[in-house]
């Protein structure tokens, strides 16, 4: 799956679709984004709806990608043609 077609779908995905896809995409990103991400969803406080959050988590997530597409940590450069191995 390409990076382009998670980033259209990661709207919809549910439960154990989420889980899988996304800690494959998380395979690909830097330590930066992991630590971004990761402190994110430690400061959820259960004050907005689990909906909300997911929304604002993929928000997150694709700003993340925005910015490893012009960053380089030893990695290759992600674009929206990265292959993601599921």
């Amino acid at each position: 799956m390409i990076l382009l077609d998670i980033l259209d779908v990661m709207d919809d995905l549910k439960g154990d679709q989420r889980e899988f896809v996304l800690s494959s995409l998380l395979g690909a990103l830097t330590s930066l984004s992991h630590e971004t991400i990761l402190e994110f969803q430690l400061e959820y406080d259960g004050s907005n709806s689990f909906v909300e959050f997911l929304q604002y988590q993929n928000e997150l997530i694709r700003e993340c990608v925005r910015i490893e597409m012009r960053r380089k940590e030893g990695l290759r450069p992600l674009s929206l043609r990265t292959e993601i191995y599921l």
